[in-house]
């Protein structure tokens, strides 16, 4: 059954960092269902919902130190199914 994970990373602005972060996906199986990229003051952000077998995200969760070395930070996280998917509620004030 296919998975899914949200990647959330933040570095530099540099040539090809869209490309070596959708390499990185691609070699370990995964599929790139969504993403939304923008600069920042200089630095590049990027949040990439993934989907892949279990075996795939625990591989690319595993190996992220390799793949993500020159990004100032990044937080791949585990998301329920959509058909689980709620909005969360407003705040009250």
């Amino acid at each position: 059954m296919e998975q899914l994970i949200v990647i959330s990373a933040l570095g530099s602005d540099r040539p090809g960092i869209v490309e070596s972060l959708s390499r990185a996906v691609l070699e370990h199986n995964g599929n790139i269902l969504d993403s939304r990229m923008t600069v920042l003051g200089g630095e590049f952000a990027v949040l990439m919902l993934v989907s892949g077998s279990d075996a795939t995200l625990d591989q690319l969760e595993t190996d992220r130190t390799s793949w993500l070395a020159n990004w100032t930070c990044c937080s791949p996280s585990s998301v329920p199914a959509p058909a689980t998917c709620r909005p969360a509620p407003c705040p009250t004030r």
